[in-house]
C-alpha cells in the first residue's frame, strides 16, 4: 500500500516568527557533502541522521540506538544504510529535503521520487516509503560496515581498549534471504579492567558485567527487494519501495546469546513490517501532534528583529532533538553528539570525551523537560543512577568504611568512574582508590544530589507517587552519604564538609590533604543539601514514614551555612567557606544556589540582594556550552541580561559544516553540543515561569519577560497546572489556568 503523503515546497522566510511549529520546519534545496548534513529524526530509543550524497544521489541513513554500548561502554553507531536508485534521480533539480516537524518526519522529492522516512513512535522502527512519478524503480540497499576487525578504539583511555568487529547474519537459501541483518556482539568488557583499577576487584564475582555478551544490531527488509549478497537488498522494477528496519538489543552473555537475538530481531521485524506504512504513520503522527500540544513557545516582535525566529527556533528545534533522542530512550542523551555525531576524520563512532557521562554536561534536557511537560524523557537518567546503586554502595563501603552512596562526576553507563578519569594525572600518576580519581572529580560528588533534585521536581510538578516511591531510596542513599562522610560539626552542630571540592574549579589537589590547598563547605553541595531536604520535608505524610521526617530534618540541621563574603565592597556568595587560593576552570560555582537550587530566585526576598550582587562580581562571564549566566540571569529577575544572554546564545553558527540549525558547536561538549541550546530552553522557561518552593505550590508568570518581545506559551506549572497565556505589547491578553482553581497561585509579575 503506498503512504498518502506528498512532498510541499514549502519556504519559510527566517527572521519572521511563527505561531505554529510547522513555521520553523526545515527546508533544504541540495543534497549534502557528507555525513555533517544529516537531518535529525527518532522516536526516543532510535534515532537516525538522513542526508543524499551530493555526489552518488544516494540516500544515505545513519542509525543509532540508546543501548547500542561496545565492549568499552562507549554509545556506538548501529550502522550506516545507502539506498541507490537507478538513473540518480535525487540529484535532479529542484531538490528538496524537508523536516516536518509536526509529524516527526522528513520528506524528500526530486526527479520525480518522492521519498518519506521516519522513526516509528510505537515499535521504534525506521520506515522508508519511496515512490517515482515515472512509474517502477530499481532500488539497491547496502549496508556500510566500517567495525571490521578488532581495532583500537579513539577515546579517553589511559591504556588502549579494542573494539570488535561487527558480524553479518550469513545467507540461509530460504525466505529469510529477503532481509539483511548485522549485529556486534560484546565478547570482551571493560567491566573487570574498570572495576580492578579503582580498587573494586572484590566486586567482580559479587554484580553481574553489564557489558559481556551484549548484543545489538539492525535487520532491514522490503517487499521486491531479495538479498543480492550478504551486505545488500535489490530490487528491479519495484512499483514503490516499503522499507522497514527494526532495531534490537539483548544481553545475553550465554552460548545461545547470538540465536536469541537472531530469533528475536526477526521475529520483530516480520511483525512490524506486517504494519501498513501509512497506518504507522498516521500513529506517529498522532503522537508528534499530541507531543507539540503539551507546551509551547513563541516569541514575536514588530522591530523587524530576526532574534525572536531565532530564539524561538532554536528552542523548538532544541525540545525536537530531545524528543529523538531521550523519550523512552534506554540511556540518558549523550552530550557529546548526542546521536548524531558525524564522521570528521574519525568515524561515525568518534566523540570528544568518549562514552563517559559528565553529569554537568548531560543535566540540561531534564531540567528543560519539567516546565515542557515532557515527562517521558525523564526515567532513562533516574535509571541510569539508580541501576548503578548497588555497585555505588559497594564502592562507598569499600573506600571509605560507611553507609550510603556516591557517584563521581564523571561516570560509565553501569556506574564506574569513567577510567581515563581515575587513577591517573596526565595518564602516569596512580592515586589511592578512596581519593577517588583526577584532581578534577576526586571530591566532586554533586551529581547524586541534583538527580535528587531533578526528581523531586518531577514530583512537584505532576504529583506522581509511582515515580517518586520508585526512586525516593536512591534519594536516601545520597543523603546517608553526606552525613555519615562529614561526621564531625563545627561549634555550631554543623558538619564540616572537608576534605571537599567545588565543582571542578575549586579543587583539592594535594595528597596527603592539606586545608589551605583544598575546599571546606563547597557552596554547591550545601545549596544542594537545602534545596533537596528542604523538598523531601514539604513531601506529603502519606508518602513518608515519621522516622524518615526526623533523620531529614536532623540532617538539614547539621547543614552549613552558605558562606558568604565581600566582593567589589559588596555582600556576595562565596564558592566555599574555604577555597584554594587559585581556580582551575570557569563555574561560577557559588550561583549554583540560583541554579540548579533555586535557593535564592525572583520572589523569595531572602538573599536576593546578595545571589544579584554575586552574578554581577562573577568570577568567569561565559555564555555558552553547559555555562549557566544566562538561566541566572533569568532565575533573578535580571530581564535585559536574561534577554541579551538568550539572543546572544541563539544566534551562534552551526558547526563547520553541519546544516541542521539546532546543531551546537563543539563548546565544552563535542558536536553537535547538547548543552548550547538546552542551557536556552531552561532560561526561557526561567523568564516565563518560575516555582516559588512554597507550601502552595505558586508560580510566577513573566517574572523576567522583556516588554519589547510578545510570547505565546502553554508551559506546566506545579500540581499538574497548565499556564497558557500571550504577552502583547507588554499586556497580558490571554491568561488561562487549568485547573482553574489554581489560578489563584499563578502571580502575574510583568506583562500585567
Amino acid at each position: 500500500m503506498l503512504v498518502r503523503w506528498s512532498v510541499l515546497f514549502v519556504v519559510v522566510v527566517c527572521g519572521v516568527a511563527g505561531a505554529s511549529v510547522s513555521d520553523y520546519d526545515v527546508s533544504w534545496a541540495s543534497p549534502s557533502s557528507d555525513s555533517r548534513g544529516a537531518m535529525p529524526i527518532g522516536a526516543g530509543d532510535v534515532s537516525a541522521g538522513v542526508w543524499v550524497d551530493g555526489a552518488s544521489g544516494d540516500l544515505l541513513i545513519s542509525v543509532a540506538k540508546s543501548d547500542a554500548f561496545n565492549e568499552n561502554a562507549a554509545l556506538a553507531k548501529v550502522g550506516l544504510l545507502r539506498v541507490a536508485f537507478t538513473g540518480q534521480p535525487l540529484l535532479a533539480t529542484p531538490f528538496l529535503q524537508a523536516l516536518r516537524l509536526e509529524s516527526g518526519s522528513i520528506e524528500i522529492s526530486a526527479g520525480g521520487m518522492s521519498i518519506l522516512i521516519f522513526v516509528d513512535s510505537e515499535y521504534q522502527a525506521i520506515r522508508v516509503s519511496a515512490v517515482s512519478a515515472s512509474g517502477p524503480i530499481d532500488v539497491v540497499v547496502t549496508f556500510e560496515p566500517w567495525r571490521t576487525t578488532l581495532s583500537p578504539e579513539d577515546a579517553v583511555h589511559c591504556v588502549t581498549q579494542y573494539v570488535g568487529p561487527d558480524t553479518i547474519v550469513p545467507l540461509r537459501g530460504s525466505d529469510d534471504d529477503a532481509s539483511v541483518l548485522w549485529y556486534h556482539r560484546n565478547t570482551f568488557s571493560i567491566w573487570e579492567y574498570d572495576l580492578n583499577l579503582q580498587g573494586l576487584s572484590s566486586l567482580i564475582e559479587t554484580l553481574p558485567d553489564p557489558l559481556l555478551g551484549l548484543t545489538w544490531g539492525l535487520a532491514a527488509s522490503a517487499p521486491g527487494l531479495d538479498r543480492a549478497d550478504l551486505y545488500t537488498l535489490k530490487g528491479v522494477g519495484v512499483e514503490n519501495l516499503d522499507m522497514t528496519v527494526v532495531l534490537y538489543t539483548v544481553l545475553d552473555p550465554s552460548d545461545t546469546g547470538i540465536d536469541s537475538w537472531e530469533n528475536a530481531i526477526r521475529a520483530l521485524l516480520s511483525s512490524v513490517s506486517s504494519v501498513a506504512v501509512d497506518d504507522m504513520f498516521s500513529e506517529t503522527s498522532n503522537w508528534w501532534a499530541e507531543f507539540w500540544d503539551r507546551s509551547h513557545i513563541f516569541i514575536s516582535s514588530t522591530d523587524g528583529s530576526t532574534d525572536p525566529y531565532n530564539v524561538t527556533s532554536k528552542y523548538i528545534w532544541t525540545r525536537f532533538l530531545d524528543a529523538c533522542d531521550g523519550r523512552n530512550s534506554k540511556s540518558p542523551i549523550k552530550f557529546n553528539g548526542q546521536a548524531w555525531v558525524a564522521d570528521e576524520g574519525r568515524g561515525l563512532d568518534y566523540r570528544d570525551w568518549g562514552g563517559g557521562y559528565w553529569f554537568q554536561n548531560i543535566r540540561q534536557p531534564y531540567y528543560a523537560a519539567i516546565p515542557s511537560g515532557d515527562f517521558d524523557f525523564m526515567e532513562p537518567l533516574y535509571k541510569m543512577y539508580n541501576d548503578a546503586l548497588p555497585l555505588a554502595k559497594k564502592t562507598t563501603e569499600t573506600y571509605f568504611n560507611h553507609s550510603g552512596a556516591f557517584y563521581h562526576e564523571t561516570i560509565t553507563v553501569f556506574g564506574t568512574c569513567v577510567d581515563g578519569e581515575y587513577g591517573y594525572d596526565a595518564c602516569a600518576q596512580t592515586y589511592p582508590p578512596n581519593n577517588g580519581a583526577s584532581v578534577w572529580i576526586r571530591y566532586h560528588w554533586i551529581g547524586g544530589l541534583e538527580v535528587s533534585w531533578i526528581l523531586l521536581d518531577h514530583y512537584l510538578m505532576t504529583g506522581d507517587e509511582k515515580i517518586l516511591t520508585k526512586y525516593l531510596p536512591f534519594v536516601e542513599e545520597i543523603l546517608t552519604f553526606y552525613d555519615e562522610h562529614f561526621p564531625e560539626n563545627d561549634t555550631n552542630g554543623k558538619m564540616v564538609m572537608f576534605p571537599s571540592q567545588s565543582l571542578e574549579t575549586w579543587q583539592c589537589g594535594s595528597i596527603p590533604v592539606d586545608s589551605d590547598k583544598c575546599v571546606t563547605n563547597p557552596t554547591p553541595d550545601i545549596g544542594g543539601l537545602k534545596a533537596v531536604l528542604a523538598a523531601l520535608l514539604a513531601l506529603p505524610s502519606s508518602l513518608t514514614t515519621e522516622a524518615q521526617r526526623a533523620r531529614w530534618e536532623a540532617i538539614l540541621d547539621r547543614v552549613p551555612d552558605i558562606p558568604t563574603g565581600t566582593r567589589s565592597l559588596r555582600t556576595v556568595i562565596m564558592p566555599g567557606a574555604v577555597i584554594p587560593r587559585s581556580s582551575s576552570n570557569s563555574e561560577n560555582t557559588e550561583l549554583y544556589t540560583v541554579y540548579p537550587f533555586r535557593v535564592y530566585a525572583s520572589g523569595k526576598e531572602e538573599g536576593l540582594q546578595v545571589a544579584i550582587n554575586t552574578f554581577d562580581t562573577r568570577r568567569f562571564p561565559c555564555n555558552d556550552g553547559w555555562c549557566q549566566d544566562v538561566v541566572d540571569a533569568a532565575f533573578l529577575g535580571l530581564t535585559s541580561e536574561a534577554k541579551r544572554l538568550v539572543v546572544q546564545r541563539a544566534r551562534q553558527e552551526t558547526p563547520t559544516g553541519y546544516r541542521f540549525g539546532g546543531f551546537a558547536q563543539h563548546y565544552q561538549d563535542y558536536q553537535p553540543s547538547l548543552d548550547q541550546y538546552t542551557t536556552l530552553r531552561i532560561a526561557l522557561h526561567a523568564m516565563i515561569l518560575q516555582p516559588l518552593d512554597d507550601n502552595d505550590g505558586s508560580v510566577l508568570l513573566f517574572p523576567s519577560w522583556p516588554s519589547d518581545w510578545d510570547v505565546d506559551v502553554k508551559l506546566v506549572a506545579p500540581r499538574n497546572t497548565i499556564v497558557e497565556a500571550k504577552c502583547e505589547g507588554g499586556v497580558l491578553t490571554k491568561f488561562v489556568v487549568t485547573p482553574e482553581n489554581r489560578t489563584a497561585y499563578v502571580h502575574p509579575v510583568s506583562c500585567v
